[in-house]
């Protein structure tokens, strides 16, 4: 199984790369992504059933690199929101309490609610392109979205 995995790896890695180099100019990003997408062929290599390998690969690796660059764009707008509120002179009261209360909030949705309102209210996508990107429908997004800004309007009124 080892030989197979290295011969997979051999066969398929340059395309890959140049394929994340369409989302990418990280090189070191895609190398990463790369390498864990064959470390966890490896892991699962017992209970892994994938009748084609090739769109196997570079699904996995779309998806992969999609969500580390999804949450470094949380991660970079959070912080940039952060600083930007506590340059404002009208915000002296208790921001980092402000702060912490909303990434509760968006913490206590459920997953595909909070994935949703990071992707639309925090890096600015639309509904179309989020709809997209998760192979969903937009109404499916629309609806998510109207749970979780219910969500985290009864938490602000709970506290």
């Amino acid at each position: 199984m080892k030989n197979d995995i290295l011969s997979l790896y051999d066969l398929h890695y340059e395309s890959l790369y140049r394929f994340l180099l369409c989302y990418t100019s990280d090189s070191q990003l895609i190398e990463d992504v790369i390498q864990e997408i064959f470390m966890k062929l490896w892991e699962e290599k017992e209970s892994l059933s994938v009748v084609q390998m090739k769109p196997y690969l570079f699904c996995s690796a779309r998806n992969r690199l999609l969500n580390y660059l999804r949450d470094r764009k949380t991660h970079n707008l959070l912080l940039d929101k952060w600083f930007k509120l506590q340059t404002q002179p009208e915000y002296d009261y208790n921001i980092d309490e402000l702060f912490k209360r909303l990434e509760q909030a968006i913490e206590s949705l459920p997953g595909k609610c909070r994935d949703i309102f990071v992707m639309s209210k925090l890096e600015g996508y639309s509904y179309s392109q989020i709809a997209e990107i998760k192979n969903l429908s937009v109404k499916t997004v629309e609806n998510q979205m109207g749970i979780a800004l219910k969500k985290i309007r009864t938490f602000f009124h709970e506290k």
